[in-house]
């Protein structure tokens, strides 16, 4: 949506999704149009079918039957240049438990948006225009005014393995990781140094001798590193294999 002209009136209607009414992600949205527009209305047709039981029934039927399962809202934005003061957001719904046909029934009736039964929304600073947040946590102390210091706390990003009520548990699963661990590496350096023997086997190059002295050196920080991440795990420190 552009934004109208400042010195000019005009009139925009628009029917859309209605999750922008009071949606937390829509703030800046609702106070847009709020900033550009003079007075707006909404005529709420309600139809969100991602709710569930009452609240889904509440809902009622789907505007566009099975093309839509969103709320739909219509939306009539009057610019009026020579209007003074806040934005006036005129709000109807139009009420629970309806299905479609009622709902357009309620439409072709209403005719104009002065026909509307709708209410003054006080919108707030937040931006909200239907089920307004509340103000109360505001004059509560933050925590951080009663810490020095913040943070996440004892946190090892492998608490599966490392935290347990059992010690024994706890010694099982880091063996069982180490293991693992060893293993894939010697599977992944016997497989890379394989490759690389074929390699200067067969061809002679000058290519494949730095692809094999490359992959022997790989191999040799590997069994380094493997050796030192084993021995900090308490285990028996594992003889260095130096070429």
């Amino acid at each position: 949506m552009g934004h109208a002209p400042h010195k000019r009136s005009g009139v925009v209607a628009l029917v859309t999704n209605g999750g922008f009414l009071d949606s937390n992600a829509a703030d800046g949205m609702r106070k847009t149009p709020a900033e550009e527009f003079s007075k707006i209305h909404i005529f709420n047709l309600r139809g969100n079918q991602r709710t569930a039981g009452e609240q889904s029934r509440k809902e009622g039927g789907k505007i566009f039957d099975a093309g839509s399962r969103a709320t739909v809202a219509i939306t009539v934005l009057v610019k009026n240049p020579s209007a003074t003061g806040q934005c006036t957001v005129r709000y109807t719904d139009i009420g629970d438990y309806l299905s479609r046909e009622e709902k357009l029934r309620r439409v072709a009736q209403a005719a104009d948006i002065s026909r509307l039964d709708a209410v003054d929304v006080v919108t707030n600073d937040h931006g909200d225009w239907i089920g307004q947040r509340t103000t109360g946590f505001d004059v509560f102390s933050p925590l951080a005014q009663f810490f020095d210091l913040a943070g996440n706390g004892v946190n090892t990003g492998r608490d599966t393995w490392v935290c347990n009520s059992s010690s024994g548990e706890v010694l099982q699963r880091m063996s069982s990781t180490i293991e693992v661990y060893n293993t894939e590496v010697a599977r992944w350096s016997s497989s890379r140094l394989a490759c690389a023997e074929k390699l200067a086997r067969y061809r002679r190059t000058r290519l494949a001798r730095d692809i094999y002295d490359l992959c022997r050196s790989t191999h040799r920080r590997a069994v380094a590193t493997t050796a030192l991440g084993s021995q900090g795990m308490g285990r028996r420190r594992r003889r260095r294999s130096w070429w």
